[in-house]
């Protein structure tokens, strides 16, 4: 039989996702064989011959399986005839790109990566028998948020390779991730419209000149995202938002992904919040037992605690709900062709007013008593941590009473989702789980499911997952955000692969449905994605066994043995980065904390210190395997090392600024001693002012040079992002304190 020979068969009425397998399959063996496959819709006699399609389509290995929507077949066993069959045609698509697999390419979220040349030999059909079916039924990818390190810069081509690789890696569903000020929905609202939208809290990220990785930038002046560049007013980047939106939701929808619109729900436009006092003045509001935030602003947020008109965020207000359902309307109207919504409280609940009131209203609708109260929840979330801040958990046990008779109100009541779109599914997340046990007493399980969140980085997610217990013998479908990498840690590494492990675990424990993806940096997290998107598949994976394999196949068995131990070495750092949360937060204030002396920030040097002697111990393993990398997987293992160096060497930043501003604090206390009648030391004024200066100075040095390893690992739109925020947010400001601090040591004389 020729070796250059195969048939692709499908159903003349296949799905185009099926049609799409066929494709693919094509495609992958012209690249990998050198020969182009024939696909036909009749039954082929001789030769070499896949057949694929679903149950319907095709009567292929799974006529005799029970597989369900998301469960395939493959079936080959004398390597001249190779069938597939799919429960659903997203599964056939799946079961095409298992086969693919089997010739030696491997499929990361940033691409493939393949075989090396020459290596496969002839073509042949892998015989293969096996019957594959998901542990956990929806696996959903966040896409959007809106910090630089997260994909809020990703443009529609960016998400169509993206999705790409999504759908080869089996997932089924994406969720954007919006913000209030985002451009992706016009809104008014008792005569008050919308004026201003903008991304990245609408913060100017400028490039110049001096700004270190300008050539991978691509461009000087303000950064954004590639498909907003030149829209500068209102219309103009409402224009772009909706069609970059209609136009993700599209890629979603012709690679089978499901899409998710994420929606804050009461978290409104600045233009909208200073009329609510004023519209709800003939209504009148109860006091609340909860304190109100302190004010904070951010950005294009004036208030994002709701310090001002918390109070007046209540169920018991009509105005507040009335706004939120015009809100939400906007949404649901703008997008009908979306899947699903999942409404999401603000992050900080404001203090809304009458909450014994909004509980009471629960319990009696829904019968909670004697089983639920409102001490006992508030007992509950007493023993509870949230983002390790004494009193939030309380505080988020409360809100989430307001939150859910809001919801009471909005889905039950008033029926806003069924009336608008009567099929739509409805997700919702808080971030207390006091009132877990509640939730399916509340919603319709058919048209509702929740996303329990927990709280904010990998451990702490995994170590609170027994809260979860309520799911186990619930109709409601539960959900869990999975943390990859956690935005308050940041741009460091964090790879906490035991957490992640033991969230998996406690998520079969207790029957959840599916998880939630949560993560910023991307490209640098390869193996933790990788895990948990295997293990969505084996409830028998182990994170060991996981990365092993991966890295196995992309860089070859001489590999695997000094990676593993960078990788462990790795993961036990990760309490020590959890510890210093905040660190590595994308922010303007990203080094510029370190001068200011931020309360927490002192008691991190230590730890710090000792995170960078233990980078430096781990760089020799990744460089041993680098020089035993194949040729394929040199990329792979040349990031991972420059993450590890980037990492040290901002943390030698941070330190080198603190000594710094010990230095200069030390100048300022001598002043305020010779301002009171005290002798002043002229000498060693000069000699801590030089010192300051010269430890900036080589701070400065030290970022230009993690940022300049960072530019050279840029791997997609969100590594660019951070590349972004370490000139504007980190360089920009250090540089400029180096100068004024360097000025100062010059010129030490001149006070009048």
């Amino acid at each position: 039989m020729p070796s250059k020979s195969l048939h692709i068969q499908i159903s003349p009425d296949a799905h185009a996702l099926e049609r799409r397998a066929a494709s693919e399959l094509r495609q992958y063996v012209r690249q990998l064989f050198g020969f182009t496959p024939n696909v036909s819709e009749t039954r082929r006699k001789a030769g070499r011959v896949i057949t694929l399609g679903t149950g319907e389509s095709s009567p292929g290995p799974g006529r005799k399986t029970r597989l369900g929507r998301e469960g395939y077949a493959i079936c080959c066993d004398d390597g001249t005839s190779l069938e597939i069959c799919g429960g659903s045609p997203i599964a056939v698509l799946w079961a095409a790109y298992e086969l693919i697999e089997q010739w030696g390419v491997t499929f990361l979220v940033q691409g493939d990566v393949m075989p090396e040349p020459g290596t496969l030999g002839p073509f042949h059909l892998p015989q293969l028998n096996v019957v594959r079916r998901p542990v956990f039924e929806q696996r959903t990818f966040r896409i959007l948020n809106d910090m630089l390190n997260s994909g809020i810069l990703w443009s529609l081509n960016d998400h169509e390779r993206l999705f790409d690789q999504l759908v080869k890696l089996r997932f089924n569903t994406v969720v954007a991730a919006t913000y209030p000020h985002h451009p992706w929905w016009h809104w008014s609202f008792r005569g008050v419209e919308r004026t201003q939208v903008d991304l990245v809290y609408g913060f100017r990220h400028v490039i110049h000149k001096r700004s270190v990785g300008r050539d991978v930038i691509g461009r000087l002046g303000h950064y954004t995202n590639p498909d907003f560049q030149g829209a500068e007013t209102y219309s103009e980047r409402l224009a772009a938002g909706q069609r970059l939106m209609h136009g993700i939701i599209a890629a979603a929808h012709q690679r089978g992904l499901k899409f998710i619109m994420g929606h804050n729900f009461n978290y409104f436009p600045d233009e909208f919040l200073p009329h609510l006092a004023r519209w709800s003045k003939k209504h009148r509001i109860p006091k609340s037992i909860m304190a109100a935030e302190r004010y904070s602003t951010l950005g294009l947020h004036g208030d994002t605690g709701n310090a001002e008109f918390g109070h007046l965020m209540t169920p018991l207000n009509p105005v507040y709900v009335e706004m939120i359902e015009s809100w939400l309307t906007a949404v649901l109207e703008t997008y009908p062709e979306i899947d699903s919504v999942l409404l999401s409280p603000a992050e900080f609940p404001p203090n809304a007013g009458g909450i014994e009131i909004c509980w009471k209203q629960l319990s009696r609708r829904h019968k909670l008593a004697p089983e639920f109260s409102l001490d006992k929840i508030g007992a509950a979330a007493a023993r509870h941590k949230i983002g390790g801040q004494p009193g939030r958990s309380v505080r988020e046990a409360l809100g989430a009473v307001a939150t859910i008779r809001l919801l009471d109100l909005v889905l039950n009541e008033h029926q806003v989702v069924q009336r608008i779109n009567p099929g739509m599914k409805v997700y919702a997340s808080l971030m207390s789980d006091a009132l877990l046990g509640v939730i399916p007493h509340i919603f319709d399980p058919t048209r509702f499911e929740f996303l329990r969140v927990g709280d904010y980085t990998t451990s702490s997610v995994a170590s609170s997952m027994d809260r979860l217990a309520c799911a186990r013998d619930s109709a409601m479908s539960f959900h869990v955000t999975t943390t990859i990498n956690d935005d308050n840690v940041g741009f460091l590494p964090q790879f906490n692969f035991s957490a992640l492990h033991e969230t998996m675990r406690a998520m079969r424990r207790h029957g959840a449905k599916g998880y939630f993806f949560r993560q910023f940096d991307i490209s640098e997290y390869e193996p933790m994605m990788r895990y948990v998107v295997d293990a969505a598949w084996d409830s028998r994976l182990t994170p060991r066994k996981s990365s092993g394999r991966l890295v196995e196949k992309i860089c070859g068995a001489a590999a695997v043995d000094p990676m593993m131990k960078a990788l462990r070495a790795l993961e036990k750092l990760a309490p020590d980065f959890d510890s210093v949360i905040g660190t590595g937060f994308m922010m303007p204030r990203m080094t510029m904390k370190f001068w200011e002396d931020w309360p927490y920030v002192v008691d991190y040097f230590p730890v710090l210190e000792k995170l960078v002697d233990s980078l430096g111990k781990i760089e020799p393993h990744i460089e041993a395997a680098l020089q035993l990398s194949a040729p394929r997987g040199k990329q792979f293992v040349g990031d991972l090392l420059a993450f590890v160096r980037f990492g040290g060497l901002f943390i030698q930043t941070a330190i080198l600024i603190h000594q710094a501003r010990l230095r200069y604090d030390a100048v300022q206390k001598m002043k305020a001693a010779a301002g009171r009648g005290g002798k002043f030391d002229v000498t060693m004024h000069n000699d801590e002012m030089r010192q300051a200066a010269r430890l900036l100075a080589n701070a400065v040095d030290r970022l230009e040079d993690a940022t300049a390893i960072w530019a050279g690992s840029v791997r997609d739109q969100t590594d660019i992002g951070s590349l972004v925020g370490l000139n504007a947010y980190g360089l920009d400001w250090l540089r400029g304190k180096a100068d004024e601090v360097r000025i100062h040591s010059e010129h030490w004389g001149f006070e009048i």
